[in-house]
């Protein structure tokens, strides 16, 4: 469903949000502004999934993912102010947007620079 992110959700009650390489697109600042505007469609469990590259340690994924990882990182910063993260640094997204917005697992998406990100929200 097409939806301005910055503004309240106009469904609500939602089980589940899913969203496909946008993050990656919005500072910390404005990541943070979208995760806030999902929490009052959200209902108690509901979960924010989130589908990332995901920045790595070297030598956990091939030497092609990860530079290709690091060079979409580089183009994000300079063009958007903007970047993959690490797992953590989405855990943190997650926690400034809503202290009841926790990250509970992080998926490698099988053979791709990608992870699938589950947070819970509990009121």
């Amino acid at each position: 469903m097409a939806h301005d992110s910055f503004k309240p959700q106009s469904v609500h009650g939602a089980d589940a949000l899913l969203f496909a390489k946008v993050f990656h697109n919005w500072s910390d600042k404005y990541a943070v502004d979208v995760l806030r505007t999902l929490v009052p469609a959200l209902k108690a469990g509901a979960r924010v999934l989130i589908l990332e590259r995901a920045l790595t340690e070297r030598g956990t994924v091939s030497e092609v993912e990860y530079n290709e990882v690091l060079a979409m990182d580089l183009m994000m910063m300079s063009l958007l102010n903007a970047g993959e993260r690490t797992r953590e640094e989405m855990s943190r997204l997650f926690e400034r947007a809503d202290e009841g917005l926790k990250c509970r697992k992080a998926w490698r998406v099988g053979g791709t620079m990608y992870n699938l990100y589950e947070a819970i929200w509990t009121p």
